[in-house]
């Protein structure tokens, strides 16, 4: 019974709300997180150097990146703060990666006001006028199932 719950939630966790063919919402309750997925024809306002193409993650794309940075965030998993993530797919070769811009915040309405365009717009950097967010850029292999810092 408790497994079946489980696999159920994992399931059910992620729901997709379309915002422009370009990105779209990703909500994970479960792991506290509220994302933006960028599909592999938006064009970012930066080079991706030694990318061959952009893709599009699929959901067990996210759910990878989420479980690994689960285990490389212990922090993290002390916190009990909401994230807010943005999620861009590219390829080094044959080699599927994810950058993953996570902002921390208790509120999406103050995310909202600090960074307005966070669901439209992949940012490599995010300026909190009042420090009180942090923000982090992972790349993540997906093939090898490492983490780095972009």
């Amino acid at each position: 019974m408790r497994r079946s719950i489980l696999v159920y939630s994992i399931l059910s966790m992620i729901s997709y709300l379309g915002l422009n063919g370009q990105s779209e919402i990703i909500e994970l309750p479960d792991l506290s997180v509220i994302g933006v997925l960028f599909s592999d024809n938006y064009e970012p306002n930066f080079n991706l150097e030694n990318s061959s193409s952009r893709y599009t993650p699929s959901k067990q794309d996210i759910i990878k990146a989420e479980s690994l940075l689960r285990i490389f965030d212990v922090k993290r998993r002390k916190s009990r703060g909401q994230l807010y993530r943005q999620y861009l797919g590219f390829f080094e070769g044959d080699t599927r990666f994810i950058l993953v811009h996570a902002i921390s915040g208790r509120s999406q309405k103050k995310v909202q006001k600090n960074f307005p365009n966070w669901k439209t717009s992949f940012e490599l950097l995010f300026v909190d006028p009042d420090a009180s967010q942090k923000s982090f850029l992972y790349k993540i292999n997906l093939d090898q199932g490492l983490i780095g810092f972009f």
